[in-house]
């Protein structure tokens, strides 16, 4: 009902107990499958037929803005597809039915195609049902898993993102001036072209939202570099790229959102527009694949995929949050420390702070002279200046600058799991034909469910999982018919699944941090050009190290680190992905040998003695009866 709401749709209750019944799955028994398939099929009808106009046809009700469709337009690519024309037929006469629609040329809208969609999904028998949920996607083009990149969404999402501070009051005065005109409900057109163009990272589902939090950020970095320019004879030992690097580092990051929103699959942005208050961020899979996601193979995928994340994610995702803490800690000691290095060692002294360290006597006179220097010193540290000033700058920058380390590991470690759990994902699949490592994955699942108590909850909802493995995936021979079938389909699922959007994301990451680390390498490099100049005349070679080059090191190893962690993956996944095909040419020349034995044992009998007790010295392969 909420999500209906969203749409702006008014159904009757039979429509809505039609629509229920209809987008409903016995096996996964919530109420995200429904809207999932809901949005589905919104968002089909409304993919290629854009535009199609009106006519006159204004009896079905709708309201003016809304797009319609035709019979002859659904003929275009759905009755051409696996299983097309049968659910074609249906479509035809589910519409037929319901609103009296009798030649290829009438005019309907979304509500009329939604309904008749869910009627002719109720016509089907149940157990023919999982071959049309298999050719759906195809027929209208709502699980295309590769997408391009859409230059009109990077600019919108780069405008959300990077120009936040601008474009923020920008919608909110064209929300006043609609009012103002007497609109009762302002569209505030702007800012849902933003929303909808802009993919939102972890953990924020509103653009609002991440707006105000991008703006918290942007508004302290724009003071504290306003104040070093207006006073920068006054800043002393403070370095030029300490104000800047929040910003830097703040349109990195929105330059890598513009990019991902760029090629964010349509799935995820109609669940993001019409996203209700309980649905989860993690079903991506349901999101992108809305009716493949209820087939066996589907199902199994699920299941993989959550027994990798307990598995693989019960260590990872804590260690990256540990990690990209601890990165965002000492990219904002950096600063600090180098001035306390030089301070104490010598170099770069302060006409604010005397270089000798004073003597403490052992009165209260010099106890408190000594406290008074040492505070000095330690200020000097911290803010690199005696003022207020000083610390009106270097404080917010540095702590932005290292939240925003933070942020960026955070983001890209959340996407390098991506590729982790599928790595996970392939190997429990792999072990799904091979009991050893079947068996062994399988204690690990059944201690991590006696231990979790959410866990369980999950797994008593599993209605099709043997209550001894506590739903553990099965065990597949892939010298079954039946098995092997399921097996490839299992495997293309969970191919397709990992390198549609979530591969894209990783591309992205890859990109911008591989360009990043040649312009710090190029930093360090011409930042330091005396030093490789002057050689062994000792040129160059007593300039104290900056700030920048600290930053420039600290940053290059971490992308160095992440860079060859994406490419071991990479290359572990192709190796993975490789061995599928030997396993399945492996199993193939069992099977054969395997028949061909069975062959010449057909005539000689029992396989296997018939008296389990006797001890005859016969071998059981020896032919004997």
């Amino acid at each position: 009902e909420g999500l209906l709401g969203k749409l702006n749709f008014q159904f009757t209750k039979a429509e809505e107990k039609s629509i229920e019944q209809a987008f409903h799955c016995d096996v996964c028994k919530d109420s995200t499958t429904t809207c999932h398939q809901i949005r589905a099929v919104y968002d089909a009808f409304h993919l290629s037929w854009y535009g199609a106009g009106y006519a006159g046809q204004k009896e079905w009700g709708n309201v003016p803005e809304r797009q319609m469709l035709s019979v002859a337009d659904l003929s275009a690519t759905v009755n051409k597809c696996e299983f097309g024309q049968d659910f074609y037929n249906l479509l035809l006469e589910s519409l037929k039915n319901l609103w009296d629609i009798n030649d290829r040329e009438t005019l309907f809208g979304a509500k009329e195609f939604m309904v008749a969609f869910a009627q002719a999904l109720t016509m089907i028998p149940p157990d023919r049902r999982v071959h049309i949920y298999r050719a759906l996607g195809r027929m209208f083009g709502i699980e295309k898993t590769h997408q391009r990149f859409r230059i009109k969404k990077f600019v919108y999402a780069f405008l959300a993102d990077n120009v936040a501070m601008i474009v923020h009051p920008l919608c909110t005065i064209e929300w006043l001036v609609q009012r103002w005109q007497g609109k009762k409900e302002p569209t505030r057109s702007f800012f849902l072209s933003l929303s909808d163009a802009t993919w939102l990272p972890p953990p924020y589902r509103q653009l609002e939202d991440f707006q105000w939090y991008l703006i918290t950020l942007w508004g302290p970095s724009f003071v504290s570099a306003s104040i070093y320019w207006i006073n920068l004879a006054d800043m002393g030992r403070i370095s030029a790229v300490e104000p800047l690097c929040p910003l830097l580092l703040y349109n990195l990051i929105g330059l890598i959102v513009a990019t991902i929103s760029a090629f964010e699959h349509r799935g995820l942005v109609a669940r993001r527009r019409y996203i209700l208050s309980g649905e989860s961020r993690q079903e991506d899979l349901r999101a992108i694949f809305a009716f493949g996601s209820h087939t066996p193979e589907g199902h199994a995928v699920e299941r993989i995929g959550v027994i990798a994340d307990v598995l693989c994610g019960a260590w990872f995702k804590p260690s990256s949050k540990v990690i990209s803490s601890l990165m965002g800690f000492v990219h904002f000691l950096v600063p600090s420390l180098n001035r306390m290095y030089y301070d104490v060692y010598g170099y770069g002294e302060s006409p604010a702070v005397e270089h000798s360290w004073p003597v403490c006597h052992m009165n209260m006179q010099g106890w408190q002279q000594c406290v008074a220097v040492t505070g000095e010193r330690v200020w000097y540290w911290m803010f690199g200046g005696s003022q207020w000033m000083h610390a009106a700058v270097t404080l917010p920058c540095s702590i932005i600058s290292g939240y925003l380390v933070y942020r960026l590991m955070f983001i890209t470690l959340d996407i390098f799991y991506n590729d982790l759990a599928f790595r996970h994902k392939l190997k429990l699949f792999r072990a799904s034909t091979s009991s050893g490592y079947y068996l062994n994955y399988r204690r690990k699942w059944l201690q991590m469910v006696e231990s979790d108590k959410a866990l369980q909850l999950k797994v008593a909802n599993w209605v099709d999982g043997n209550k001894q493995d506590r739903g553990f995936m099965p065990f597949y021979s892939l010298q079954e018919k039946d098995d092997i079938l399921l097996w490839c389909r299992i495997r293309q699922l969970l191919i397709e699944s990992s390198a549609g959007f979530n591969n894209t994301q990783r591309d992205v990451i890859f990109t911008y941090m591989f360009f990043t680390l040649i312009f710090l390498s190029a930093i360090l490099v011409f930042n330091n050009s005396e030093l490789w100049a002057g050689g062994n005349s000792g040129v160059g070679q007593g300039r104290p190290i900056s700030v920048l080059d600290l930053w420039a090191l600290l940053d290059a190893l971490i992308f160095s680190i992440l860079l060859l962690g994406i490419m071991y993956l990479k290359l572990a996944l192709y190796d993975l992905r490789r061995s599928d095909i030997r396993l399945l040419h492996t199993e193939y020349y069992r099977t054969s040998l395997a028949s061909n034995t069975r062959s010449q044992l057909s005539g000689s009998g029992h396989l296997l003695p018939t008296n389990p007790n006797s001890r005859s010295g016969s071998s059981v392969f020896s032919g004997s009866g």
